[in-house]
């Protein structure tokens, strides 16, 4: 942000690579559970030499209808 009014607001998007990654484990009778993981990674120099990661995690219990 600036200081001064003369300027309109101002936004950065950025896109960060990452790597995804899971595990099925099948069960009994159609059902199977799904984990997966999801790691990201965001360098950042514009006016100081930061870093940002992020993780996600996610666990679901699926069926399979056949």
């Amino acid at each position: 942000t600036f200081k001064d009014d003369a300027y309109a607001l101002q936004t950065c998007t950025t896109i960060a690579p990452g790597a995804v990654a899971g595990l099925k484990v099948r069960l009994f009778g159609g059902f199977s559970v799904l984990g997966t993981a999801r790691v990201h990674y965001l360098h950042y120099d514009v006016d100081a030499v930061r870093h940002l990661v992020s993780a996600d995690f996610q666990l679901s219990f699926n069926y399979e209808f056949r």
